[in-house]
């Protein structure tokens, strides 16, 4: 039995494309590279933010804990204590 659908067809033409594409290097496949560059760009710059704040966090929390005069009394529950200057 051949398998002769025109979805199948178009699957392997698109298939054949891509590698063509890759073989040549052309503007197509260089932009979805691009695409997926900017993507991962944008997500480790979300996790860069959460990092950063985390870390301002605990150090806030240590400085909070080794200089009590800094908060004068004051028992911070919020995520950003005073810090240094």
């Amino acid at each position: 039995m051949e398998r002769t659908s025109g979805r199948l067809n178009a699957k392997s033409a698109k298939k054949a494309k891509i590698r063509e594409d890759r073989r040549r290097g052309s503007l197509h496949y260089k932009g979805m590279q691009e695409q997926i560059k900017i993507g991962m760009s944008i997500r480790f710059y979300k996790v860069q933010k959460t990092l950063i704040a985390y870390l301002r966090f605990l150090r806030a929390l240590r400085v909070q804990k080794e200089n009590p005069a800094v908060n004068d009394g004051v028992v911070w529950e919020g995520a950003s204590p005073p810090l240094p200057k």
